[in-house]
């Protein structure tokens, strides 16, 4: 097995000193320079081949890497071949239950021809799953494991995109607890916590397939319609929601009834933005809200409008009473 491997620049010695190297090491012998450029697997060290599980040392490594690293690094051998130069493999190469990193180096013979490869995996398992853990926590809700709004944003820009991409739209539908406050003021922010686990997973069991359900924070929650074809698919997605809240929510001993408001707002077309839609949607749960709770309000121009005019007045009053333009009138009443 070792014997194509001891005859290149890498003597005998070389490699038994490669077997008490703690890292996962192999040879590859060059076969083919041209195309299609070709290796072979001619040693693995005793690290390697129990990170591979290869079992005896007549098994051929070969056999094990082709599959595994030696295809995945085919690109960066070929480099390190006809650059002759080392290079450091960025990706991850996957084989059964790890995660590994690799670096091949080239080997020139007297002539300085490159003849041999010797590569070096890493086991980067661990590394891979705390990236993949600061990842998930970075995208998504701590307490309900929902997407976050970062996510949400993100889903919501592809789902505008590819809606509009096949003639449909993309929705927004915003629900917002009502009275949450008076859960965490009476029975504590633990059962509050409760609370918003069991609205969360009560939403989820309505959704359409393919739908986004996050959590923006406190007991705000939003999905996302894809490919909403129908005008009136998000206002049945709204329903089917508000029915969610006629059973009580069982917490340990008590019950709580809930309700909720919904404001819905609807992509114009694949050019919309996604923090308009949500501006929207939340213009939308705001009528909700104002209209008695428990409601459900589709976002349209008067909504906008009137939201305007709002925003207009708070300003202006702002203004007025930096300049001291109010002046206060008094009129007796006076009865006889």
């Amino acid at each position: 097995m070792q014997s194509a491997a001891e005859q290149g620049p890498l003597s005998a010695p070389a490699l038994r000193v490669l077997d008490l190297v703690p890292e996962a090491v192999f040879v590859l012998d060059v076969i083919e320079r041209h195309d299609p450029v070709t290796f072979r697997c001619t040693y693995a060290n005793a690290a390697l081949r129990a990170l591979l599980s290869i079992e005896g040392d007549d098994a051929d490594p070969d056999e094990c890497l082709t599959a595994n690293a030696v295809t995945l690094v085919q690109g960066y051998l070929e480099t390190a071949l006809f650059d002759e130069t080392p290079v450091q493999y960025d990706d991850r190469l996957t084989v059964p239950g790890r995660v590994l990193e690799a670096d091949v180096l080239p080997v020139s013979d007297r002539r300085n021809q490159v003849v041999q490869m010797i590569g070096v995996l890493r086991d980067a398992t661990d590394k891979a799953d705390l990236a993949a853990q600061l990842d998930f926590h970075t995208h998504h809700d701590p307490l309900t494991g929902l997407p976050n709004r970062r996510l949400l944003l993100d889903r919501l820009t592809e789902g505008i995109v590819h809606a509009g991409e096949f003639g449909a739209r993309a929705a927004l539908v915003l629900v917002d607890v009502d009275h949450f406050k008076v859960v965490n003021d009476s029975m504590g922010h633990g059962a509050g916590d409760q609370l918003l686990i069991a609205v969360a997973r009560r939403i989820e069991r309505v959704l359409r397939f393919g739908d986004t359900l996050a959590r923006l924070g406190g007991d705000e929650f939003a999905i996302v319609c894809a490919d909403v074809t129908d005008p009136g698919e998000p206002e049945v997605v709204a329903a089917r929601v508000l029915s969610t809240f006629s059973e009580a929510f069982a917490l340990g001993d008590s019950e709580v009834f809930l309700q909720a408001s919904i404001g819905i707002a609807v992509a114009s077309d694949e050019h919309d933005h996604a923090e308009r839609l949500l501006r929207d949607a939340d213009a939308a749960l705001a009528v909700a809200k104002a209209s008695g709770r428990g409601r459900v309000a589709m976002f349209d121009d008067g909504i906008r409008t009137r939201a305007m005019a709002r925003l207009d007045l708070e300003k202006d009053l702002h203004r007025a009473l930096r300049r001291h333009e109010f002046v206060v009138y008094y009129q007796p009443l006076v009865q006889f």
